[in-house]
């Protein structure tokens, strides 16, 4: 969620003890005798959505770049926290990893009671690929630009409507935070899903949609951006201006897949982990793959992708606070 200094100190404490770990890992720990059987990569949700699509992609990435077959298993169920902690108590020796999202590691330990901590019992792999929240209305609005978005809810605080997936999920808190940086109520409206949510925006039951670009794009001719959450615009879709430009700063939020292990996982194998993963994602091919599913690939460092998780969590908590969210 929005980047302050608060976080960003916690984060660089944590990633100072992450990587004194790191280097003692590699003192003890080698891949010497690494993939002599295939892997398991748990997507803790179930089959067929852009989760799970991602995380197969991650896995035929690996398959490919490593010689060894990676193995999607989905274990879905409690927002992606039941998988989740399976992993956290899986044996750290590179066989089982998981394919994590904002909700199972920097939202639902927020929300909900889960039997993990996640940044005390995994360990980060690689970034797989993210995409910027959007703001975006149907069509047929009467909302033509994000600065008549924020002056009709000023002028009726809580008249105007956004959908999401539900209390606490992901769009959920995009849409917390753009009321944050923008100073304005929007009532929220908890759908079991996505799709439903969609529906009704098309409908015009819902007046706007914190969605992603990703979900733009897949919309794009019945809906359109108002703004993009994210501090450059999205190269998925350059003609959609950052809220920062429009002058609401501070709203920078994306929806984010990534790879982790258990912790005490050894550094050897999660360094081999990181390099087959940035080499596969930086093919031209597989850029080309990743935008067509509306994602940006990130290729980053284990130490890297640790501190993002790691400011995410700390901002996540504070806004889940702040906006007194509850789990249903």
């Amino acid at each position: 969620m929005s980047r302050n200094m608060i976080a960003v100190a916690s984060a660089f404490a944590l990633m100072v003890a992450l990587g004194a770990a790191h280097a003692q890992d590699k003192a003890v720990g080698s891949d010497d005798a690494y993939l002599a059987k295939p892997v398991r990569v748990v997507v803790p949700f179930e089959a067929g959505g852009s989760t799970d699509v991602l995380g197969r992609l991650a896995a035929q990435i690996l398959t490919d770049q490593l010689g060894q077959r990676f193995i999607v298993e989905n274990i879905g169920g409690a927002g992606g926290s039941i998988g989740a902690a399976q992993v956290a108590k899986a044996a750290p020796n590179g066989y089982t990893l998981l394919v994590g999202t904002p909700g199972s590691i920097t939202i639902n330990p927020h929300i909900q009671a889960v039997s993990y901590n996640p940044l005390r019992d995994f360990q980060p792999i690689a970034m797989i690929g993210d995409t910027p929240a959007a703001v975006f209305v149907v069509n047929s609005s009467p909302i033509t630009s994000l600065q008549q978005l924020i002056s009709q809810a000023k002028a009726k605080p809580d008249a105007l409507t956004f959908g999401s997936a539900g209390v606490g999920s992901f769009f959920h808190l995009a849409g917390e935070l753009f009321k944050e940086c923008a100073g304005v109520n929007i009532r929220h409206v908890p759908y079991r899903g996505m799709a439903p949510a969609l529906v009704d925006l098309l409908a015009g039951r819902t007046d706007v949609m914190f969605g992603s670009v990703q979900g733009y794009l897949a919309n794009r001719g019945k809906v359109k951006a108002l703004a993009v959450g994210s501090p450059r615009r999205s190269s998925l879709a350059p003609e959609v201006p950052t809220a920062d430009e429009l002058g609401v700063p501070g709203f920078y939020t994306g929806s984010w897949t990534g790879l982790l292990a258990p912790a005490r996982t050894p550094a050897a194998i999660i360094d081999k982990l990181n390099a087959a993963m940035t080499k596969g994602i930086q093919e031209p091919a597989m850029v080309k793959r990743f935008a067509d599913l509306g994602m940006e690939s990130q290729a980053l460092t284990p130490q890297g992708f640790g501190m993002f998780v790691a400011k995410e969590f700390a901002e996540t908590g504070k806004l889940v606070q702040k906006a007194q969210i509850k789990p249903e």
